[in-house]
């Protein structure tokens, strides 16, 4: 498996989403320089998921959307870059080919 770092292509709306976390400054950082690995998509993917039996109070909408535009980014560059599908991973229940960006994503 290869191991470099990923670079994400469209920085502009990368650091867009990244900078709507600023309230989480240790998310922003992991997210910064773990882009493009297993371990972020990891992360990404325990955040976005309900383990606490509906005790976790979750993150805001505009956070929640910046998280999930990032996992999806991450787990992207992740397939291209090694060629292994993740879709059947996602820890929250549906399949990656189910989900869809926008366009202008």
């Amino acid at each position: 498996m290869n191991t470099t770092k990923l670079t994400p292509v469209d920085d502009e709306k990368f650091d867009e989403y990244v900078a709507s976390l600023a309230a989480y400054p240790k998310i922003q950082k992991l997210i910064s320089n773990e882009f493009g690995t297993l371990a972020l998509k990891e992360f990404l993917d325990s955040l976005l998921a309900d383990t606490r039996d509906h005790t976790r109070q979750g993150f805001p909408p505009a956070e929640s959307e910046s998280l999930l535009k990032l996992s999806l980014l991450n787990t992207k560059y992740l397939e291209k870059m090694t060629g292994q599908d993740f879709s059947e991973d996602l820890s929250f229940g549906s399949s990656l080919s189910e989900w869809a960006l926008p366009p202008n994503f």
